[in-house]
């Protein structure tokens, strides 16, 4: 193969690879159902991509997770649980509901009887917590309190779209 045409090759490769890459950080699936840009929008990070974690299968559900890494590894990423019961009307889902490591401020009025996650020690971070349609939910951003931006991005994770 000529020179010309192995370059012309790599380009298009290093073409086709980016464009990919891109479609992923813009699409949505179960374990990662906020898109990068969405999560830009609402919590002000530098998120640039969406890792989905295979599921878990659990007695009567699934766990589904995602990790969204920041730009910047250093800075703050996202992270998603999500606790899927085949009947979302399963009487163990309260209790499932319930099973967190630290303590959990209910967030007063909240339709979906949301907690804030904490006293976890060196583990505790914006964490919340909530009950929806059968489905148990966890948000986190990985910003301890003692951080400027804590009391911030709480009010930005309480705001996002609920699931599912």
């Amino acid at each position: 193969m000529n020179a010309s045409l192995r370059l012309a090759c790599m380009a298009a490769s290093v073409l086709l690879a980016a464009d990919a890459s891109a479609a992923d950080a813009s699409a949505t699936s179960a374990a990662c159902p906020y898109s990068v840009a969405e999560l830009r929008a609402a919590l002000g990070l530098d998120i640039a991509t969406a890792k989905a974690a295979p599921e878990t299968p659990i007695p009567g559900g699934k766990m589904l997770s995602c990790r969204y890494d920041n730009t910047n590894v250093t800075r703050p990423g996202f992270f998603l649980k999500q606790t899927v019961m085949a009947n979302p009307n399963d009487p163990s889902i309260p209790m499932l509901f319930r099973m967190n490591a630290g303590r959990m401020d209910a967030i007063a009025g909240d339709p979906d009887g949301a907690q804030w996650q904490s006293s976890q020690g060196d583990l505790s971070e914006v964490a919340l917590h909530y009950l929806r349609k059968g489905s148990i939910v966890e948000a986190r951003v990985n910003l301890p309190p003692r951080d400027p931006a804590y009391a911030d991005m709480r009010a930005r994770v309480q705001k996002l779209r609920r699931l599912p």
